[in-house]
C-alpha cells in the first residue's frame, strides 16, 4: 500500500493552540522501534502490531482546537463523508511512534501534521510492492497525509520526530471508494 496523498496545506490554526493544551506524556519503549532493522525483524517474524502502544514517546492532547477548520479541509477531498477524530498528539523533540499497522481499525485515515522545519520529522511507511521503507518528510507548516488501513494489505508505518511535531488524525466513516488524488 502506498500513501494516497501527502502535501503541504495552508490552514489557519496556530501550533500554540495545541502546544498549550493539557497533555499526558506517554513514554514507552525505544526510538530504535522506528528503525529499518526493527521493521525487517517484525516482517521476518510475520507478526502484526496493530497498535503502537508498546513503543512511543509523545503527548496525548485532549480535544482538537478549531476542529471545524480541519473538517472543512477534509470536506474538500471527501464531500460525502463524515469523520471521527482518531488521535491528537504532540511529539516533543526526540518523540516517536514505533512500527504498527492500525489493522484493528480498518478504513481511510487522514492526518494533519505541523512541523516548524522542512525535511526533519517524518512519517515512515513500508511499500510492500517495492520492498522498500519510505520516509515521507514533513514540510514546514501544516501537511496532510491520507492512507488506507486494510487487513489485506497491511500498511506498516512509524513516526520519527527529531524536532517537535503536531499530529491530528481523523478516520473516515465511509463505505465509498476513494477519490482520485492528483500529485
Amino acid at each position: 500500500m502506498k500513501l494516497l496523498l501527502s502535501k503541504a496545506i495552508d490552514i489557519d490554526v496556530l501550533p500554540g493552540d495545541i502546544y498549550e493544551k493539557n497533555h499526558k506524556l506517554v513514554n514507552k519503549g525505544k526510538i530504535n522501534s522506528t528503525s529499518d532493522k526493527a521493521l525487517r525483524e517484525i516482517l521476518k517474524n510475520k507478526k502484526d502490531i496493530s497498535q503502537s502502544g508498546l513503543h512511543q514517546m509523545l503527548f496525548v492532547v485532549d480535544g482538537v482546537p478549531k476542529k471545524e477548520t480541519f473538517l472543512n479541509v477534509l470536506k474538500e477531498y471527501f464531500p460525502k463523508n463524515s469523520f471521527k477524530v482518531s488521535g491528537v498528539m504532540h511529539y516533543p523533540a526526540g518523540g516517536y511512534m514505533g512500527w504498527h499497522t492500525n489493522s484493528n481499525a480498518i478504513g481511510i485515515r487522514c492526518y494533519f501534521n505541523y512541523s516548524e522545519n522542512s525535511n526533519v520529522n517524518s512519517f515512515r511507511y513500508y511499500d510492500s510492492e517495492k520492498d522498500k521503507i519510505i520516509d515521507s518528510y514533513d514540510l514546514a507548516g501544516w501537511n496532510i497525509r491520507v492512507f488506507e488501513v486494510s487487513k489485506k494489505d497491511l500498511l506498516w508505518h512509524a513516526v520519527k520526530c527529531p524536532e517537535k511535531r503536531i499530529s491530528i488524525g481523523f478516520k473516515l466513516n465511509t463505505d465509498e471508494s476513494l477519490p482520485k488524488f492528483e500529485d
